[in-house]
């Protein structure tokens, strides 16, 4: 009997010669492998022993731990469930000798909290078992009869043109958390979470979740009327429904804390959500876990740190600071003496630019300050306003300030001739600043130039250069509220950019006034239609990214602090009018109009 393989034999054709069978022509790596296994047993034949054969018992070979060599020992099964509970957001640790994730402790948690891939996962936002379209979400879910879904106008972002989506138009607050429980991470979740507040309270969200979770545990499970689901489904499609509203309103929990924990979750509200967890996942296996999971998130420094109505980074500058000094310049506190007669010698022998970038640095602190809960309800506007808009309140007193220290500087100039010099100077600033994106410091610049103080000397504009004089115009025309800003909507947004905020908080106003809060008598109906409007007015702004005013200017110290004394002793309206006035009287006909002025408005208040 031949000694040869299967894929070694040959067979004659018809001619006469031997080929190879195809199975031989093969050359898989299985068949390489056999022949080598094949040639080793001949040689071990050929060779005669020279001496008897003992059988040696061969020693067991120590085998390493399960959890050492995860190639050795594939579990692809195991592996895929511990990703999708990885992707869940379970921290927990994961052993591959009783392959199941094992929920730490909370001292476990702090431990490895340290580290950034822990703090990655802690913050990450956990991912559904399953995915739902908008019909999908109002087949499932229990909404009520106020709930109303409609197209509403949406950004598209870096691109000047708008688009309609479907999104809620009215209902209750239940329904209004039920939606967003089905979209998590979408801008459904960032716009309810910002926008409820203007109507509602976090506690009043919190019973609002409870009572959605009571309808999907209570008895009987009968259905809403448009849910595709029997009225007689079976315990085991009830159990499927149960677990799934249960994650999901997990889901929604977990990024309520990362969005508004630094303010939402003051006491009683973090024991009151942690003793409705413990209820939801009562007699759960992921109950301790998820439970660690919400208590850690609520106390953990960069949750607590972060700025309101944006999600927490690791690695990012999103962490809110008070900066002290703006607070004492606003108060106007710092007890230097009034600026007299060559004060900004120095700061305007520097050359435009650097005052143009200064001064951006400068306004681009204060905007990061801001917090998207102040552009809500008109915060601005009350009169509470330092209490409940306090960094929109100190930018508006900087817009102010920086107009009045431009008249400042030209005003109270020893000499006419470098008056000239000044307003030139200014006009080329704030082009420097327009060209930088910085329209909010290009409009204060030519707001101070435009002051009366400084406007009224017509023998100091008449000098000004034509030339320069068409750079101002051109850039007011820019920046004129003519046609609700029309030329200014035009412009350039890319980042960084610091946007006219007066225009954003003119058009809030506008929607605030124009459209109701409520649409029902009993104020249970909320018009999410105009929480929609409202907040992606705001978003669209781009004032809740740290990037959209980043400017990578290098920091002047000198200059910068000569700016910020200079800011802080400006002179006021009247003081500004009075200088004013010595440099130019006014002439008999001026005078005349002045007290004819004056005597109507004594008559107006009679």
């Amino acid at each position: 009997m031949s000694d040869e393989s299967p894929s070694l034999r040959h067979t004659v054709d018809g001619s006469g010669h031997r080929t190879k069978s195809k199975l031989s022509r093969r050359k898989t790596e299985e068949d390489i492998h056999r022949k080598i296994r094949k040639s080793s047993s001949k040689l071990s034949k050929l060779s005669p022993p020279s001496s008897p054969v003992h059988v040696v018992e061969q020693q067991p070979k120590p085998q390493l731990p399960r959890n050492v060599s995860v190639a050795a020992h594939p579990l692809p099964k195991k592996v895929a469930s511990f990703k999708r509970a990885r992707s869940e957001g379970n921290i927990g640790e994961y052993s591959e000798i009783n392959q199941s994730p094992i929920p730490p402790t909370a001292s476990a948690v702090n431990e490895t909290s340290k580290s950034p891939k822990s703090l990655h996962k802690l913050i990450s936002i956990p991912v559904l078992d399953k995915v739902y379209t908008i019909q999908s979400a109002l087949k499932r879910g229990r909404f009520s009869s106020h709930f109303r879904i409609g197209y509403c106008a949406e950004n598209i972002p870096d691109r000047m043109e708008k688009i309609k989506r479907k999104n809620p138009i009215s209902g209750t607050l239940r329904d209004l958390v039920e939606w967003c429980c089905f979209f998590p991470s979408s801008n459904a979740v960032r716009n309810m979470l910002l926008g409820y507040r203007g109507v509602s309270h976090p506690l009043e969200l919190l019973e609002a979740i409870r009572e959605l979770w009571a309808e999907y545990a209570s008895e009987g499970s009968e259905w809403v009327e448009n849910s595709w689901e029997p009225v007689n489904a079976s315990p085991r499609d009830h159990a499927s429904r149960l677990a799934s509203a249960k994650q999901r309103i997990y889901v929604f929990i977990i990024q309520w804390i990362l969005y508004w924990g630094s303010v939402d979750f003051q006491p009683p509200l973090p024991q009151s959500l942690l003793e409705f967890l413990a209820e939801v996942y009562h007699g759960h296996p992921e109950k301790k876990e998820r439970l660690t999971r919400v208590e850690t998130l609520l106390s953990h420094p960069l949750v607590c740190r972060s700025k309101p109505g944006i999600l927490p980074v690791v690695d990012g500058d999103n962490v809110s600071k008070k900066r002290s000094l703006f607070m004492a310049l606003s108060s106007n506190s710092l007890g230097l003496s009034r600026p007299g007669k060559g004060s900004f010698s120095s700061l305007m022998s520097q050359d435009s630019s650097s005052i143009a970038e200064q001064l951006t640095v400068i306004e681009s602190e204060l905007v990061q300050d801001i917090h998207l809960a102040e552009f809500l309800d008109n915060n601005w506007q009350k009169e509470k306003k330092r209490i409940l808009a306090p960094a929109l309140e100190r930018l508006s007193g900087h817009f102010n300030r920086v107009s009045l220290w431009v008249a400042t500087a030209i005003v109270t100039c020893p000499s006419f001739r470098r008056q000239v010099k000044y307003y030139c100077k200014f006009i080329r600033v704030a082009q420097k600043m327009f060209d930088f994106r910085n329209y909010s410091g290009c409009c204060q610049i030519i707001s101070g130039l435009n002051n009366v103080a400084v406007a009224r000397l017509r023998k100091l504009v008449a000098s000004v250069p034509e030339k320069t004089l068409a750079i101002m115009t051109k850039l007011s025309a820019q920046l004129d509220p003519k046609d609700n800003y029309s030329l200014y909507r035009n412009l350039s947004r890319h980042v960084p950019c610091i946007p006219l905020i007066p225009v954003c908080l003119r058009d809030l106003t506008f929607i605030s006034d124009s459209y109701p809060d409520f649409l029902d008598a009993e104020r249970k109906v909320i018009n999410l239609e105009k929480i929609h409007i409202i907040t992606t007015t705001i978003f669209d702004s781009n004032l809740h990214l740290s990037s959209t005013t980043q400017f990578h200017f290098k920091i002047d110290h000198y200059l910068r602090d000569r700016i910020l004394v200079t800011l802080a002793n400006s002179l006021d309206e009247d003081q500004l009018y009075s200088l004013s006035l010595e440099l130019q009287p006014l002439s008999n006909h001026s005078s005349f109009l002045l007290a004819a002025h004056d005597h109507a408005t004594v008559t107006l208040a009679e």
